[in-house]
């Protein structure tokens, strides 16, 4: 396959990353709604209270109820000391980010066929646009398998225990290691 030219690959990237940028300014942020509302709460008795996560939830979009575990919702607590807004875009930024520290370190990828795949990719668009985790946890999970294809496993360790931000993907952890 013949390499493009920057600026062909600019041509290509800029209207994806436009939409997913428009995406995520446009549709509401439920899901980050909820971490933001939960590690406000956290350190309380009231974090998984219903009633308590709707009253903060409600003002700013539909209110649902948080399943992230604690430690989730604490590491997540710096962020809710900013105004809704602000912390939004920080989180917006920091997973975008997140999505191109993991398609960077993800072994066997063609970055620039990479990159515009996922500037045009709709379920990241609709992960950085509801405000999810997702990218932590593929960011986590790239991490790992760098550091135990390196043989540092006591790190890759850690970087897999990061998953539990996704511990319902993290279970599958095992079964993707098999081919290494």
């Amino acid at each position: 396959m013949k390499a493009c030219s920057l600026p062909v690959w600019v041509l290509v990237c800029v209207p994806g990353i436009a939409f997913g940028v428009w995406m995520g300014t446009t549709v509401p942020s439920v899901d980050y709604n909820q971490f933001y509302s939960a590690s406000e709460l956290v350190g309380t008795t009231h974090s998984y209270e219903w009633p308590a996560l709707k009253s903060l939830e409600s003002p700013r979009t539909v209110p649902i109820p948080t399943a992230r575990l604690p430690i989730v919702l604490f590491a997540h607590k710096l962020l809710s000391w900013m105004p809704f807004r602000v912390a939004r875009d920080t989180w917006f930024t920091l997973s975008v980010l997140a999505f191109f520290a993991a398609g960077w370190l993800w072994r066997g990828l063609p970055r620039r066929v990479a990159f515009a795949a996922a500037c045009w990719s709709t379920p990241i668009a609709c992960t950085l646009a509801f405000g999810q985790d997702v990218a932590w946890w593929l960011f986590a999970f790239a991490a790992g398998l760098v550091f135990l294809v390196k043989k540092w496993d006591v790190i890759a360790g850690i970087a897999f225990s990061l998953c539990i931000v996704k511990f319902h993907l993290a279970v599958g952890i095992p079964i993707l290691l098999l081919p290494l």
